[in-house]
């Protein structure tokens, strides 16, 4: 996908131009129906630090509740330095059938940046998943419907 497109695309997400406040995603989404994410966004916070990718955290459905809002209090106590947005899919008829849910944490920078957030992230969430493995993803990945496709990853506890 080329550069203009990303940042069309972009362009037509911006907050300021479509007046969008502050969202919180004060739930359990495993209780959401209604909509396939919530959403956890600081207006001020996003626009300072514009989204290039994110950091995936899979986890089961059933302890998506407290990685949530585990995650939730580290953003807005400042301890997820560099994430600028963060999104969980929901029990939505979108997902209902997989078993396992995510917690998307936007973030910006170069690979340096990106796993200096990425370890922020690591050393506040509990997160040990099967593979030992946390995965960052481009968003023109995600805009190319790369799946399973990532460009950095970081050991989680399991793992070192």
């Amino acid at each position: 996908m080329s550069g203009g497109v990303l940042a069309e695309l972009k362009a037509r997400v911006d907050l300021r131009a479509h007046g969008m406040k502050d969202e919180a995603g004060d739930v359990d989404p495993s209780g959401v129906k209604d909509r396939p994410w919530v959403t956890e966004l600081e207006v001020k916070r996003y626009l300072e630090n514009k989204s290039d990718g994110k950091w995936l955290i899979e986890c089961d459905t059933t302890e998506v509740g407290t990685l949530w809002q585990l995650c939730r209090k580290m953003y807005h106590s400042g301890a997820l330095s560099g994430v600028s947005s963060m999104k969980v899919s929901t029990s939505h008829e979108r997902y209902s059938s997989w078993r396992t849910a995510v917690i998307v944490l936007y973030c910006t920078g170069n690979e340096s940046a990106c796993k200096e957030t990425g370890q922020s992230i690591l050393d506040v969430i509990p997160y040990s998943p099967p593979s030992g493995k946390m995965f960052f993803k481009t968003d023109a990945q995600t805009l190319g419907a790369e799946a399973g496709s990532h460009v950095y990853w970081l050991p989680t506890k399991r793992e070192q």
